[in-house]
């Protein structure tokens, strides 16, 4: 009995270092919901620059690898006359061996890249490896060079060298099957561990009566086609759709979404508000009847959806969705149970999935209230802290 309780306590003591390329951006805020999931077994987070914080939530060190130093190497810095600085993977080795890290869980495949040494050097700690949609492209572009490819020929092989040290997390089916198709990863060194959205106390309630609004929050890239829900949006005006078009988030597209409405006879009932911080964002989703996301693979990034946070934040408030098939959103949205999924590029059936929803507050109900059971039980932040905990523990 004594011997299978030690078993139990060296499986729950993670001693995790939590490492990330950006900090506090607005369409980064899951990743602060998986710092949550790790609870006490978070002991660190390792990132390039934090600004003025040093610590999370008041007691969870952040260490910054871009200008980190030591007293010896400000001494050393002293006597040389001029600057000697750690790099960033003995940054990182100083890290596992001061806070006795036995469990690291990285984002991003090709930020996990760049510390193979790390993970060479410190071959008794396991490391987990979470994709979450740009880094499973490999013909993925520049955003500025559509012609220039973002990632080196070498990348598909560092990602498949680095399968064979550490677990790879995916988070969502599509993006493991992108992973074992197109890097030739053994299915059995890739876990789906979906990412999870908070549930808010009250969901959104659909009345008969009054405009319906419909919301698109996100990025304005093409993968996310939001000109081409623009322009479902004035067909559906055209044919009677009585309610209004939000449009949330900056990007490339900004400016073609923003030439569609001013063409438009509709222009009036067209906001393009930008980017938006989460109590905008939080605001925003209260006052939405129709989410929606063109998704699509983007005519220049070649990039696509793997999951679409978003549409899972507007399911757990009880919102319908419209989106494609395209990408993660088949997961996750069931097509005429919690929302309508189209073909992409259909700008036609996305018109008419509003105008359908629209005239129907008792269908939007009905498929916001399955959406928010399916999040609940599938996608919340419980579920996601459950299975971060047991893959970890494993």
């Amino acid at each position: 009995m004594m011997f299978l309780m030690c078993i139990v306590f060296l499986k729950m003591n993670n001693n995790v270092l939590f490492l990330r390329p950006n900090w506090k951006t607005f369409s980064e805020s899951w990743m602060d919901n998986m710092m949550d999931d790790l609870g006490k077994q978070l002991k660190v987070i390792c990132l390039w620059n934090s600004g003025r914080d040093r610590f999370w939530k008041n007691s969870i060190p952040i260490i910054c690898l871009s200008n980190y130093e030591t007293a010896v190497r400000r001494l050393l810095s002293r006597l040389l006359g001029k600057k000697v600085a750690l790099t960033p993977s003995e940054i990182i080795n100083n890290v596992i061996y001061h806070y006795k890290i036995n469990t690291v869980l990285v984002n991003y495949g090709d930020f996990a890249l760049r510390f193979t040494d790390v993970w060479e050097k410190n071959r008794s700690i396991k490391v987990f490896v979470h994709f979450h949609g740009y880094d499973i492209h490999l013909d993925i572009r520049e955003d500025n060079n559509p012609q220039k490819k973002h990632f080196s020929k070498d990348y598909k092989n560092g990602i498949r060298d680095l399968s064979q040290r550490a677990i790879l997390l995916a988070n969502s089916k599509y993006t493991k099957r992108i992973l074992v198709k197109d890097f030739g990863i053994l299915p059995e060194r890739i876990v789906v561990k979906y990412l999870g959205v908070q549930i808010p106390s009250h969901k959104v309630v659909h009345k008969k009566n009054g405009r319906v609004q419909i919301l698109h929050l996100g990025r304005l890239v093409d993968f996310k086609s939001p000109d081409r829900t623009t322009m479902a949006f004035e067909r559906a005006c055209e044919m009677g759709f009585a309610g209004d078009l939000v449009i949330a988030g900056d990007g490339e597209l900004r400016d073609r979404c923003l030439s569609i409405r001013n063409k438009s006879k509709y222009s009036e009932r067209i906001k393009i508000l930008g980017a938006v911080d989460r109590p905008t964002a939080i605001s925003l989703f209260k006052d939405t009847d129709i989410f929606t996301e063109h998704n699509i693979k983007g005519e220049k990034s070649h990039q696509t959806e793997a999951l679409g946070v978003a549409i899972l934040e507007a399911m757990s408030y009880g919102i319908p969705v419209v989106a494609t098939t395209s990408g993660g959103p088949a997961e996750t949205v069931v097509n005429n149970k919690t929302g309508i999924l189209i073909n992409p590029g259909d700008v036609e059936a996305q018109a008419k999935a509003f105008v359908k929803l629209g005239n129907d507050a008792e269908l939007r109900s009905k498929m916001g209230n399955e959406g928010r059971k399916r999040v609940i039980k599938y996608f919340s932040q419980t579920v996601e802290a459950h299975n971060l905990r047991k893959i970890l523990d494993n």
